[in-house]
């Protein structure tokens, strides 16, 4: 059984060099600075969430301690701009609501399977929090479900069409694997900005992401050359200076490296 994930599909068909370097190379990416205020921040919200429904409406004080144990690691700068985006999102999302209720899970991982021709594909993808919608029902079983993802961004961006279907269709599968239930929406919530998006969700996507899925993975599994595509995601490209594509004499790969043969691990 080969495992696949979102990630790994729409890094491919984005770009095989940046497949290349991250998933067969292993190749160290550029640091990011924010990585750890974002790390931060979705630990403290998965620790807020896990608040139990019987008790009410979380205070803003609840927020405040998950955010102090969260936020140990973080300098000065970083900790106070992250309560600032906290306190945002509890004034938007949460003050406003009339009755708290626990989601099924934070922070977690989904997993499916996927036919497709001789190969079962092990289908892996992550969430920030997961809910029902209607019915409510024990554990989720047969209900509405909707995944919501945290997004530290500066600006609400355009969702990539390809890895949106990808993303919802390996959702749909999996989750009507798991819990039986089916997608009814996906909710990217921008925590700089305050706004929440919304992406419906419709069985219609569950074939266009089978045969989308069987494309990719295909050529991912003759491509040999891994040729660099260019393109605006080259700009925020965390391998830039290895790529031919970019630098005529690009720089070579760290000796610790190395070649591994063609897998299709969940990224």
């Amino acid at each position: 059984m080969l495992p696949l994930s979102a990630t790994r599909l729409t890094t491919f068909s984005r770009c095989p060099r940046a497949y290349y370097f991250r998933y067969e190379q292993k190749a160290p990416g550029k640091p990011l600075r924010a990585a750890l205020l974002g790390r931060s921040i979705h630990e403290a919200l998965a620790q807020f969430h896990q608040w139990p429904g019987w008790r009410g409406l979380p205070s803003l004080a609840v927020l405040q301690e998950a955010w102090v144990a969260a936020a140990r690691a973080l300098p000065e700068p970083q900790e106070k701009e992250g309560w600032q985006l906290l306190r945002m999102y509890y004034q938007k999302f949460v003050e406003p609501l009339d009755q708290w209720c626990e989601p099924l899970a934070t922070e977690g991982r989904l997993e499916g399977t996927l036919q497709a021709g001789p190969v079962e594909f092990k289908l892996g993808g992550r969430y920030d929090r997961l809910e029902t919608l209607r019915p409510h029902t024990k554990k989720g079983r047969g209900a509405a479900l909707a995944v919501t993802d945290y997004k530290t961004s500066r600006t609400v961006l355009p969702p990539d069409q390809l890895a949106m279907d990808i993303q919802m269709g390996l959702y749909q599968i999996a989750l009507n694997q798991r819990y039986q239930g089916s997608l009814a929406q996906v909710n990217h919530i921008y925590l700089r900005t305050g706004d929440l998006v919304q992406f419906e969700a419709h069985e219609e996507q569950q074939v266009v992401v089978k045969a989308k899925i069987q494309v990719l993975a295909c050529a991912l599994m003759e491509d040999n050359a891994f040729a660099p595509k260019e393109g605006e995601h080259c700009r925020s490209c965390e391998y830039r200076k290895f790529c031919p594509a970019i630098h005529a004499r690009p720089e070579s790969l760290p000796q610790q490296t190395r070649s591994l043969q063609l897998s299709l691990l969940s990224g």
